[in-house]
């Protein structure tokens, strides 16, 4: 008892993320999953809003490659005269309720991955950045931890 100041879980879909919040005595205060644009997770990001609860985007660069070559990031990229990886990471934090946790392994890519909050999306890039989802890419599969009960939420 009172070990805990705060419960997060990870990967949870929608389904069991409904049955955690209604089993849990305590709030549930955020849900890491894979989350970028290539993955449509609005299904996940509505219930997370509802349920009071942050949703946490690991992988939110869909480790870059292909993503970044995308027009529409690069149109935002040269608009906004930032990289591809910011407009990625504004497009995160710009959501309601979403965090963007990406991993840096050289100073200028941290330094580069916190200067986001100089500019802001329009509506239109959100928008045309979301479609990207429509692919419903996983980064990461789970393999051998896959089990019959665990149904990702489809796109939405």
């Amino acid at each position: 008892s009172g070990m805990a100041r705060h419960i997060g879980v990870s990967n949870f879909p929608s389904g069991l993320l409904a049955e955690a919040v209604h089993l849990s005595d305590a709030p549930l205060l955020a849900n890491q999953v894979e989350y970028h644009p290539y993955l449509d997770q609005t299904k996940l990001h509505v219930a997370c809003r509802a349920a009071g609860m942050a949703m946490v985007a690991y992988c939110p660069l869909g480790r870059g490659g292909a993503l970044f070559e995308e027009e529409v990031i690069g149109a935002a990229s040269k608009r906004h005269g930032k990289s591809p990886a910011q407009i990625v990471l504004r497009w995160h934090v710009q959501q309601e309720g979403v965090v963007a946790i990406p991993r840096a392994e050289r100073k200028e890519w941290l330094a580069e991955n916190i200067d986001l909050f100089d500019f802001e999306l329009s509506a239109y890039e959100m928008t045309a950045i979301s479609r990207l989802g429509s692919r419903n890419h996983r980064i990461e599969d789970f393999g051998s931890l896959k089990c019959d009960s665990l149904q990702w939420d489809q796109p939405g």
